[in-house]
């Protein structure tokens, strides 16, 4: 009797087993696609939000390129427009230098005229002075 006893004890374990593991094997075959499908949008939302994300740095990234070639544009007008204010500063004050070099030479020659003036009348004065001196002595 034992070994009908240790026979039917193992038919009764493994149809146990047998029952246990086709249960799992249908909760798993049940709840495994659900599972696998909620990861799955999971994932592809997760790549969806990446991809947009990307696509904005992106866009961000070429805006802000075009600011910095839109600045270094801007500098160089600034630079050319203060070269060119300065090269007008630059002659104005060479023009304004010869006018003022003119006017002061004019100045200077009407000086030199009269003080030329004022000698010869000088000297005239000395000579009428010692010719009336001679002719008197004389």
């Amino acid at each position: 009797m034992s070994k009908e006893l240790i026979k039917l004890v193992l038919e009764s374990n493994l149809l146990n087993f047998t029952v246990v593991a086709l249960a799992i094997v249908y909760l798993v075959s049940k709840f495994l696609p659900q599972l696998a499908k909620k990861r799955k949008q999971e994932l592809e939302t997760e790549i969806e939000s990446a991809k947009q994300a990307k696509e904005s740095a992106e866009q961000k990234l070429i805006e802000l390129k075009a600011e910095i070639q839109k600045a270094k544009q801007e500098s160089i007008e600034i630079i050319n427009s203060a070269k060119e204010t300065a090269e007008n500063i630059k002659d104005k004050i060479l023009v304004e230098a010869k006018q003022e070099i003119e006017r002061l030479n004019k100045n200077a020659e009407k000086d030199i005229d009269f003080q030329k003036s004022l000698v010869l009348d000088n000297i005239k004065s000395q000579i009428a002075s010692i010719t009336l001196k001679q002719i008197e002595e004389g």
